[in-house]
């Protein structure tokens, strides 16, 4: 917003009347229209002197020139944003509005209550990478049409689901084939629910974070989590962070994976090996002093510390 503090502000309304000077204020500064008489602020030609100074200066238009379709059309050209000072009726006009969100899909948000929750609209909207699903009323997020759209593109819109769209199984499951942010929002019974982890698991590694205590224990999820993500190693029960195999298959795939075995098993030959064959620097500061005094291990740490 530009202010304005020339001689319009303290003048008398003759003076706020008089074109000539009026024009020549808003052509220094589109604010100065706010202090037109209302007859000049529903004159065209000076709010387009005023426009072309200060977009914001639309803001003192007269209401009829804002409800004048061609008018604002016009001023939609210029800048889109134009439309948050549109008349209501305008903001409520289904083309005018489309023609704005076309310019700049966050121009949703000045569109009339009944327009923003259209769906055809809110669905066009959410699959813009640029659209700011903020806008959308929370209610709209109760279709399921709406909130699968709107997670191809925002990854964080299951804040916005309601709690009995969180509890649909088959929504959640294809919620999270599209976003792993779902995963932050399963309920507690889907967390122990083992095919809703294996499938999760088998996108996303880390799924496995957001599992029971019961599924971290099992050897099969945490198996299939460590083909994806060996770092998941992490979030393994302290049982499974202290079998030789899974461990092994960790390191093997990502030797720092070491750091989440257990101790027994960071001083174990064998494993800390594999770590270290595969990648020496990744891993050995993992591996316990007493199996770094191992004489083949520490043959290894000689050769590489030289």
């Amino acid at each position: 917003m530009i202010y304005y503090r020339g001689i319009l502000v303290d003048a008398s309304d003759n003076m706020r009347d008089d074109r000539e000077l009026v024009m020549k204020e808003v052509k220094e500064n589109g604010a100065a229209l706010k202090y037109a008489s209302p007859r000049l602020r529903n004159d065209k030609d000076v709010v387009y002197e005023a426009v072309h100074n200060d977009l914001t200066s639309l803001e003192y238009a007269s209401d009829e020139l804002k409800d004048d379709r061609e008018f604002m059309m016009e001023m939609l050209t210029y800048d889109s944003h134009s439309i948050k000072y549109a008349s209501y009726r305008l903001r409520d006009d289904l083309e005018f509005v489309l023609t704005a969100i076309d310019a700049s899909v966050n121009n949703f948000q000045y569109a009339s209550d009944a327009l923003r929750h259209d769906k055809d609209l809110v669905r066009r909207c959410v699959n813009d990478f640029r659209f700011s699903c903020s806008y959308v009323p929370r209610e709209m997020f109760a279709d399921k049409d709406i909130l699968l759209d709107a997670l191809q593109c925002h990854s964080n819109v299951m804040m916005y689901a309601p709690q009995e769209l969180k509890h649909d199984r088959d929504l959640m499951l294809e919620a999270i084939t599209l976003s792993k942010e779902a995963l932050y929002y399963l309920p507690e019974e889907m967390r122990n629910d083992k095919d809703v982890i294996l499938s999760a698991t088998t996108q996303y590694g880390a799924a496995l974070e957001h599992a029971s205590k019961e599924l971290r224990s099992d050897r099969e999820v945490v198996m299939e989590s460590i083909r994806k993500n060996a770092f998941c190693l992490e979030y393994a029960s302290p049982e499974l962070r202290d079998d030789k195999e899974v461990v092994l298959a960790a390191v093997s795939r990502i030797p720092a994976a070491l750091q989440f075995a257990s101790k027994r098993l960071r001083g174990d030959k064998e494993v800390v090996l594999a770590a270290i064959k595969k990648n020496f620097y990744e891993s050995i500061q993992f591996a316990t002093p007493e199996v770094k005094r191992d004489p083949e291990i520490l043959a290894i740490i000689k050769e590489h510390v030289r």
